[in-house]
This record gives structure tokens, C-alpha cells and sequence, in this order.
């Protein structure tokens, strides 16, 4: 009988990630693939994705609202809060024999939480890794803990799940599964990219993502302003920036963007690009710029530098190709003026985080997974 493995997916990111693992459960008959998608991918603020999905094909079991209208604590906390009974309603129908969650987000939380109380076991993506400056730190080693198999992105990472107190036999290095979709999917030339986002024919251009800094002392507000002043400064240099995240104060930002866009045609604002539009974008770009932790773990490997700017990432390991500046205007620009006129030969990093066949990896530990489980795991001592 075929395996249930039930999918959970809240955000574009995440999706895009997950993409060749789904497509590889779709192919393999030993499993029966069931897909839950919550999150922003139903908000219309972060660009509706659920659009995205089906258009790639996909037929959600379940779509849950988590009406993401609020991004204060508590509008987060409520829109939490909205996802447990629909999430058990959703476990409860499909059954599955596991499901598969990916990396550190609030609503990833609450399914782990329902998961694990409905005894489903969690297959986790990403665990093991820090992000100093934001609370999705706290999320991933909660859910790590709550998990029964853990797929890390490094050794240091799977180490680190071991230090929580998960015994070794159950935690595999696999890569990051994002390059995977580096190495898989087609590329946009550099006109067509250029035509479909709108950018001049020959100027320079950046891709630029700035999520809020939820654990910082600063408001969100006025790091986005910093940021932008900081890309603002280089009249000749266009700016392809996809929005921010479901975070705190994020829709906040969202609106601070598109006002921007509105009047500063330098800025090519972008709700969600899509895997292919996206790393062909970067392919031609310049650099990437801000926090996002696709400058940090797949960006490397297509030979772009990144400049990761603030704390959001900070803890993450990072190649030879990313620059660290803080969240100033001036230290933004001055690694961003090094980057523009650096005469040094782009060539591709060796990634920290595998070689694109993370999927494949995944797929024959699957194989291995036993048929009957004792979720009453004990803590690993080292």
C-alpha cells in the first residue's frame, strides 16, 4: 500500500522549495501525495499564490484562510489560532502515514503543533539553523522537537539537531533542497527577463528582498527606509524587489513599497516572481540585496554575490560570495558600491548547502522509513 505523505505549504518561498520533492512523491507510486496550503499563499496582500500553485498544476486537498489582515502580535496570534481547527479538521480526513513541514514560520508552527498531537509524524525541512534576528529562531527548534525524521541542509545544521536532543539515526544531511530547482528548472533569457519585468534594455539591476527584523529594537519602518535610502543613492542602478514576508508589521511594508513603486519608476515592484522568474532575475543581476535566506543558501551557487544586510540571517553559515553589512544607509551602500564596481570574475561558489540532488537523497531515505514508529522519542544525550 502506498505511503500518505501530506505536504504543508504557507508561503511562495517555501512552495517554490518543496516544488521537486512534490513532484518526485507525485511520480513514485510507492506514495500517495495529499497538499495542504495555508498561509500567504491566500492572503491577496502577498500576492494570492495559491494561483501560482494551481497554475504549476497542483490540486490542494485543503486551502485553510488564516485571514492574515493583521500583522500586529496579537493579529498574528489570531490568525494562529485560526489554523488549529482546520488543520485537525484537514489530518483528520487525509490520514496520512507522515507530513512533510519545511523550515521556521508561525503557521508551519501551528501544524507542526496540531501534527503532533494528532500523532501524525513530521518529516522536517531546515532544521538546525539559527536566525538571530527573528522569532522564527524560537519556531524551527520548537518544531525540530516535534518532529520524528529531520532532513538538515549541512553537517553543521544536523549537528546542531543532535545538540536538541534528537538521536543521530534519525537525522540525515541532505542539502538544501533549493538548489535542486537551480539545477532543474529552465532560465528566461536576459532579454525575456528583462522584458517581463519591465527593466531598460541594458542598465544594471539589483534583486532586492527586506523582510522585517522581527527581534530588532528599531521598527521595521525605519530599517525599510534605511535600506531603501541605500539602494536610492545609485540613480543608474534599477531595483527588481519582491515584498516582504508575513511577518510583524509586514503589511505595513508591503504598503511603504508600493507607494514607492508608484513614484520611483527605478523600482520594479514585485508581489511574488516565481521560481523560474526568480533565479532567472538573479542570474543577470548585479547582486542580490536585503535579508532573504535565498541570498544566503541558493544565490551563492548561481555565481551572483549577495549582500545580507542586518540580523535576520545572522547564525546562518555563509560562502566566500556573501557580503554581511548592518541595517545603516551608509553600510548598505558602501557593500554595494563595492559590488558595482568590483573587477573581479563572477564564477559560481561551492555551495555550502549541497550540489542539487537533495531530492533524490530525500526520496531513498523515504524508502527507509519504518513501518512502525515509537513517537515517544527519548532525549540524545551527548
Amino acid at each position: 500500500m502506498a505511503k500518505k505523505v501530506t505536504i504543508f505549504t504557507g508561503t511562495r518561498a517555501e512552495y517554490g522549495i518543496l516544488f521537486p520533492l512534490m513532484l518526485a512523491l507525485k511520480e513514485n507510486s510507492a506514495y500517495s501525495m495529499s497538499l495542504i496550503v495555508s498561509g500567504s499563499h491566500l492572503s491577496k496582500a502577498h500576492g494570492y499564490t495559491l494561483n501560482q500553485i494551481l497554475d504549476d498544476g497542483w490540486s490542494p486537498d485543503f486551502t485553510i484562510d488564516l485571514d492574515l489582515q493583521n500583522d500586529s502580535p496579537v493579529g498574528i496570534l489570531t490568525s494562529m489560532a485560526k489554523g488549529f481547527e482546520p488543520f485537525s479538521q484537514a489530518l483528520k480526513s487525509i490520514q496520512p502515514d507522515a507530513i512533510l513541514i519545511l523550515g521556521d514560520r508561525y503557521e508551519a508552527l501551528v501544524m507542526a503543533l496540531t501534527a503532533y498531537i494528532m500523532k501524525v509524524p513530521i518529516i522536517h525541512l531546515h532544521g538546525g539553523e539559527t536566525t538571530a534576528g527573528a522569532t522564527d529562531e524560537a519556531f524551527r527548534h520548537s518544531i525540530t522537537k516535534m518532529a520524528y525524521w529531520h532532513f538538515a541542509s549541512t553537517d553543521v545544521y544536523r549537528n546542531r539537531i543532535i545538540q536538541l536532543g534528537e538521536h543521530p539515526d534519525r537525522v540525515f544531511n541532505v542539502g538544501a533542497l533549493g538548489l535542486d530547482s537551480i539545477r532543474l528548472l529552465p532560465r528566461l533569457s536576459e532579454i525575456e527577463i528583462r522584458a517581463a519585468l519591465g527593466l531598460s534594455a541594458s542598465s544594471a539591476y539589483i534583486v532586492a528582498t527586506y523582510h522585517p527584523e522581527t527581534l530588532h529594537n528599531q521598527s521595521a519602518l525605519e530599517l525599510t527606509n534605511a535600506f531603501y535610502l541605500a539602494l536610492d543613492s545609485f540613480p543608474n542602478l534599477e531595483v527588481v524587489l519582491t515584498l516582504p514576508n508575513a511577518d510583524a508589521d509586514g503589511l505595513a511594508l508591503i504598503q511603504f513599497w508600493e507607494d514607492i513603486g508608484q513614484v520611483n519608476r527605478k523600482f520594479h515592484i514585485v508581489k511574488s516572481l516565481g521560481s523560474t522568474k526568480y533565479f532567472s532575475a538573479i542570474t543577470y543581476a548585479k547582486a542580490v540585496v536585503g535579508n532573504s535566506s535565498s541570498g544566503i543558501i541558493e544565490v551563492p551557487s548561481l555565481g551572483v554575490p549577495t549582500i545580507n544586510v542586518g540580523d535576520r540571517q545572522k547564525g546562518r553559515l555563509f560562502s566566500a560570495s556573501v557580503i554581511q553589512t548592518n541595517a545603516q544607509t551608509e553600510s548598505i551602500r558602501a557593500a554595494l558600491e563595492m559590488v558595482l564596481h568590483s573587477t573581479q570574475k563572477r564564477s559560481s561558489s561551492d555551495s555550502l548547502y549541497g550540489d542539487g540532488f537533495t531530492t533524490e537523497r530525500i526520496m531513498k531515505k523515504l524508502e527507509q522509513w519504518p513501518q512502525h514508529l515509537d513517537l515517544a522519542k527519548t532525549f540524545f544525550d551527548l
